[in-house]
């Protein structure tokens, strides 16, 4: 919107000629036309052809006549903010800021304020008015454009003191005061992001209500209710605790809003608002946090149209990487149920893009989605072999060994963890032998190596009380059976067995034979943890072809280390499964793989880690002989090993939807509402 049109040309009278004078000519035209859009063009145009670097930071460019004045910094700033009201890009923003900012600091430093010429006046108070809603967007958008070292608690405090700064600027008109009441209601729906408390959700509503009590006729009504719903569901998703009635409550509030708006766009043949996306968007998430907090996968149901509307025809970027592994979860979970594997690919298809666009500072850890995905694709890969389903799980093996590098996977999550540390073996060996490992792909190079990658390290963690809980947490397979029930047809995995078995026994004897039985013996707790397909006899056999290339290698202490200790492993394991095994020979293997690293220790191929690895895996043998003879010297001499700093953990909150940049357009030519 342009300063209030005068009687003669804003701004002094300039001694400069050519293009800035052009410039200024353009400016006046379209500020005394009101505000004329092809007049806009016109000065906007003007204005570019004093260069970018003008534009940028006001520095002189070639062919002008020195630093630009005051008054023509302002202009610019009017201009270019104006452009960005009319065609709502955000890139606009930017520089509209910088000139805005720059030209109302040397207007007041040139006595602006107190100028005989009501003009200059006029331009300052517009440079005021224009620089505060640029400010407010701006903290959406691009808050580093403001201030890279600034806070955004520290951004937004400010632009609520500018907001009372700039209230009395503001004649009695209703336009102006029903964005100036919006801006502010929009400033406090980001400070509930940062500090959820009561009195920064009612102070938005406040000013949201008093945004319609302006009565202003051009004013988008049902939008603007809409904003104070918005906050309502933001408070509902926000709390520490919480309220099943008001999660609700505001999930009915958000589909009705949404519903009511597609209804009358019908009605006028007029195509939806972007702000109906972001209703769909808070409905899903609502449904998916009350799934969560009443234990009821039913929800996802409820959530699914929601999902799917959400992500219809959105253009990239539009949600961050928290909100996709929400929706994939929500349609792996109710294809599911139904049992339509295809409705599952789609979910799993989002979950990819999720664990893709996953920002850890703003989405916090990532082990739900990277959990479901590594689980879902390694087991499915069972049936049909696909290449793809192996490069999801590189994926997710990925996403689940970072987050436990940064500390935020919980005790929850160690059977997770296990079963990506020998997933990634797997899923790295398959694809070496496939010639498609790309060590140049993150993915790829972070799957871990099954031999000296610490897989047994790993597993000692996870045997907790006599089991092995390869698997997602259990709170969380118990919210998504219908995710589950996919996975519960064995026949794949018997077949694919046949095959494998077949394949092995027709190799010749040495070491890929002996590789890929100890495989086979390292993996059998996850792929196969009933016992049904690699039986004890089966296990015989693999652990006889191990033994025979270990006796025949005397030489390589890095593979007796790792023979001994996968050949003591799978005698445990046997054990746990009641099968009654020698634990006296599973511990000579601890021993004999001791000796052997004690070998690549004195030749510096090994040190603390693997030491680490295998002390663990004594513990747990030494602690189960313990138990099941009632020995309580195997206790004793188990109990000095078990000493191993637990990791921190920490959660994320559900983030408000990113907001689409055309709905920043003013509802009635105005300036756009902050948002």
């Amino acid at each position: 919107m342009p300063p209030e049109p005068g009687p003669q040309p804003p701004g002094p009278a300039s001694a400069q000629t050519g293009a800035r004078a052009a410039a200024e000519a353009a400016y006046a035209d379209w500020v005394l036309s009101g505000g004329a859009a092809e007049r806009l063009d016109a000065a906007r145009d003007a204005f570019r052809a004093l260069g970018d670097g003008f534009h940028e930071d006001g520095t002189p460019v070639a062919g002008s006549d020195g630093p630009p004045t005051p008054a023509l910094r302002a202009m610019a700033g009017v201009v270019r903010y104006a452009a960005f009201e009319a065609a709502g890009e955000v890139a606009q923003l930017p520089p509209a800021w910088h000139l805005l900012d720059t030209g109302r600091a040397a207007l007041e430093a040139a006595g602006a304020d107190s100028a005989e010429d009501e003009e200059t006046r006029r331009l300052l108070r517009a440079c005021r008015v224009l620089r505060w809603h640029a400010l407010c967007l701006l903290l959406e958008e691009a808050p580093a454009a403001i201030d890279p070292a600034a806070s955004p608690d520290d951004l937004t405090a400010e632009a609520l003191r500018t907001a009372e700064e700039v209230g009395p600027l503001l004649a009695e008109d209703p336009g102006d005061r029903y964005r100036w009441h919006l801006g502010q209601g929009r400033l406090h729906r980001l400070r509930l992001t940062l500090h959820t408390t009561e009195e920064t959700r009612d102070r938005a509503l406040t000013h949201y209500r008093a945004a319609l009590d302006t009565g202003w006729e051009a004013a988008d009504r049902h939008w603007t209710a809409y904003l104070g719903a918005e906050i309502r569901a933001l408070w509902a998703l926000l709390r520490t605790t919480p309220d099943p009635g008001e999660l609700r409550a505001a999930a009915e509030e958000m589909s009705r809003f949404r519903e009511e708006h597609l209804a009358r766009s019908a009605q006028g043949g007029t195509p939806p608002e972007p702000w109906a996306r972001d209703a769909a968007t808070y409905a899903a998430q609502l449904h998916v946090r009350l799934w969560g907090v009443a234990q009821n996968p039913a929800q996802a149901e409820a959530a699914e149209p929601y999902v799917r509307a959400s992500l219809d025809g959105a253009p990239d970027g539009t949600h961050t990487g928290l909100q996709l592994g929400i929706f994939g979860q929500v349609l792996a979970e109710t294809g599911g149920r139904r049992s339509d594997p295809a409705a599952v690919d789609e979910g799993v298809a989002v979950l990819r893009r999720a664990l893709r666009r996953w920002q850890p500072e703003r989405d916090g850890p990532s082990l739900t989605p990277a959990a479901l995905i590594t689980g879902h694709q390694f087991f499915l890969y069972q049936g049909d072999q696909a290449p793809a389903r192996l490069h999801d799980v590189a994926l997710g093996v990925r996403h689940l060994l970072a987050a436990e590098a940064d500390g935020a996977a919980g005790p929850e999550y160690a059977g997770a963890l296990a079963f990506a540390a020998v997933a990634g073996a797997f899923c790295r060996e398959v694809l070496s032998a496939q010639g498609e490992f790309d060590p140049e792909n993150p993915d790829h190079a972070a799957l871990p190596e099954s031999g000296e990658g610490g897989i047994l390290g790993r597993l000692g963690d996870a045997i907790t009380e006599g089991s092995l809980p390869f698997s997602t947490p259990t709170a969380l397979t118990d919210l998504v059976p219908g995710v589950s029930r996919t996975l519960s047809d064995t026949g794949p995995g018997d077949r694919l067995m046949e095959s494998e078995l077949a394949r092995w026994r027709a190799l010749p004897p040495g070491r890929r034979r002996a590789e890929v039985a100890l495989g086979h013996l390292a993996l059998r707790p996850m792929v196969d943890p009933a016992g049904t397909r690699v039986t004890p006899e089966l296990v015989r056999e693999f652990s006889a072809c191990v033994q025979a290339e270990t006796d025949a290698s005397p030489d390589d202490p890095r593979w007796r280390r790792r023979a001994h200790g996968v050949l003591a492993f799978a005698l445990y394991s046997l054990d746990l499964d009641g099968a009654g095994q020698d634990l006296d020979a599973a511990m000579d293997h601890v021993d004999a793989a001791s000796r052997a690293l004690d070998e690549l220790t004195a030749r510096g191929e090994a040190g603390e880690r693997e030491r680490t690895e295998l002390d663990h895996l004594r513990l747990q043998i030494q602690g189960h002989r313990g138990r099941v003879r009632g020995s309580r010297d195997d206790v004793a001499a188990a109990r000095p090993l078990a000493g191993r700093p637990g990791r921190p953990r920490h959660a994320a909150l559900d983030p408000a939807p990113r907001r689409d940049p055309a709905a920043r357009r003013s509802r009635a030519g105005g300036p756009p509402p902050p948002r």
